[in-house]
């Protein structure tokens, strides 16, 4: 399994990692630090910023302050890691990287931000889900780092979450966590509860007024330590209008949250693939 974590030095790109060194230890993972870059061109040094020589310096300086931080940090020390430096666009080269491999996981750092930032804000992980399938965890600025007991995936009940669900399961198994399912039922009906295997499903009613906070109040009562959840890639201004309410209970409770991109999947829950994401015991 590759986990790969966009590393920009800034404090929000180390505190992803750490978390992500944390995954990679106990799913016996490669952790991937990569740090993307585009050479700077100015009217003084354009010749000089293209220059072959001078971009493979920069790459090679890049990737000797990566291998520091896995030196510097006795977590990393079990793990197999690899320092990359990749010349382009962000999004392009995360998903690039992601291709090479079939069982990948990206994980990116969200800063803390104002809340008309959140609202007309993008951040590069907006643009990565976007531009490929494989999930992303993202970890805000201020989460810390405890032991993942309860994985908790939030779902509508679309056959494409099958899926995702699978390999959630599966890595909750590698990580001895529990797995629970939080279902939001759309049509009226009574919370009911069930099981399959060992593992939990509730139903909820989605339905009429303060459905956040109805959402709010079953996920704190559940204790999860990571969040995810399934969705259809949307344009930025349908995001802006809909919103997500399972992103922003995420973010209120400052817990890190794995998100599907679901326009990718398309299984319709007929052919569930054993690689993706995590592969199968």
């Amino acid at each position: 399994m590759k986990i790969i974590v966009p590393i920009d030095f800034s404090p929000v790109s180390l505190n992803a990692a750490n978390y992500a060194a944390n995954i990679a230890k106990k799913l016996n993972g490669t952790l991937l630090l990569l740090h993307v870059y585009i050479p700077v061109v100015s009217g003084n040094n354009q010749v000089a910023a293209l220059d072959h020589e001078l971009i493979e310096n920069e790459r090679k300086r890049t990737e000797e302050r990566l291998k520091n931080l896995g030196f510097n940090s006795g977590k990393w020390k079990d793990i197999q890691s690899i320092c990359k430096t990749n010349v382009g666009n962000l999004a392009d080269e995360i998903d690039l990287e992601a291709r090479s491999e079939a069982d990948s996981l990206i994980v990116m750092g969200l800063m803390d931000k104002t809340f008309w930032q959140d609202i007309f804000g993008r951040s590069a992980a907006d643009l990565v889900f976007e531009k490929t399938f494989y999930p992303l965890l993202i970890i805000p600025e201020s989460a810390s780092t405890p032991e993942i007991q309860n994985i908790l995936f939030i779902t509508d009940g679309d056959p494409d979450d099958l899926e995702p669900a699978a390999s959630l399961s599966r890595m909750a198994k590698k990580l001895s966590a529990r797995f629970s399912i939080l279902r939001l039922s759309m049509t009226p009906s009574n919370s009911a509860d069930q099981s399959q295997g060992d593992i939990s499903i509730e139903t909820i009613n989605w339905t009429g007024k303060n459905r956040f906070n109805r959402l709010l109040e079953v996920v704190r009562k559940k204790q999860p330590q990571l969040i995810a959840y399934a969705e259809n890639q949307r344009t930025a201004l349908s995001r802006f209008m809909e919103g997500n309410p399972i992103e922003r209970a995420a973010k209120r409770m400052n817990l890190p949250y794995i998100c599907f991109n679901r326009t990718n999947i398309k299984s319709k829950g007929s052919k569930i693939n054993p690689k993706f994401f995590v592969a199968p015991l």
